[in-house]
């Protein structure tokens, strides 16, 4: 799995056999290559909507300052996001936290959020650093729930290959 940029989190699947599938999909009807990319997307947006519920909650411990809210779980959530890569070099499904509603300078927060430990940051005017508790968003959710979605893509996959059989 390639290292993503260091402002947000990314997951793929890569499957030999789901290279082999897209590339011959185009041997058959559009409709069945569209029902196997929206079957996939939709496992995949099953996983990126607990990661968004996962991120959604108050964190574990409360911060050691004010409890006022600047909105960046709810900015976290919606920088996640499901594709389906079907290109001559990247085969897969993408999930990927990528921060895109918080500002430049923010981002980094997306990887600090999934850490338990937290973050460290000054308090603005008062000189004065705390500590930004986190909540594991990421990889914590996708393990939980990789076999149930595993599942899920590979029935897509053999009811589409099924399909190719029946029309060589």
């Amino acid at each position: 799995m390639p290292r993503p940029a260091k402002a947000e989190l990314e997951l793929r699947a890569d499957v030999s056999q789901f290279k082999t599938l897209f590339a011959r999909s185009s041997q058959v009807a559009p409709q069945l290559r569209t029902n196997l990319r929206r079957d996939i997307r939709n496992a995949a947006k099953l996983i990126a909507n607990e990661i968004k519920a996962a991120v959604l909650e108050e964190p574990r411990r409360p911060s050691s300052h004010s409890t006022k809210h600047t909105g960046l779980r709810q900015n976290i959530a919606a920088g996640i996001g499901v594709s389906i890569l079907t290109g001559n070099t990247k085969i897969g499904v993408s999930i990927i936290s990528s921060g895109k509603n918080l500002p430049e300078s923010a981002r980094t927060l997306v990887r600090a959020y999934d850490r338990a430990g937290g973050w460290r940051h000054p308090v603005f005017l008062t000189g004065k650093w705390v500590t930004q508790y986190g909540r594991p968003y990421f990889a914590s959710v996708i393990a939980k729930s990789s076999t149930r979605v595993t599942a899920v893509v590979e029935k897509a996959m053999a009811e589409a290959a099924q399909s190719l059989e029946r029309t060589e």
